[in-house]
């Protein structure tokens, strides 16, 4: 999607890739990126693997 928008629209759209790559790498790398941290610190969402069992 952001190679179509950096084609069309502006090469900045780029970074949306890169975005991404780097937090793939953070959550290999440290077990959490900041989007999963933001996502369970508003919405309150776990991983799958984190669920509680009744």
């Amino acid at each position: 999607m952001s190679a179509a928008l950096a084609a069309a629209l502006s090469p900045w759209f780029l970074l949306l890739t890169a975005f991404v790559g780097v937090n793939q790498w953070l959550y290999v790398l440290a077990g959490a990126c900041p989007a999963s941290l933001v996502l369970q610190r508003t919405l309150g969402l776990r991983p799958a693997g984190e669920r509680e069992t009744r």
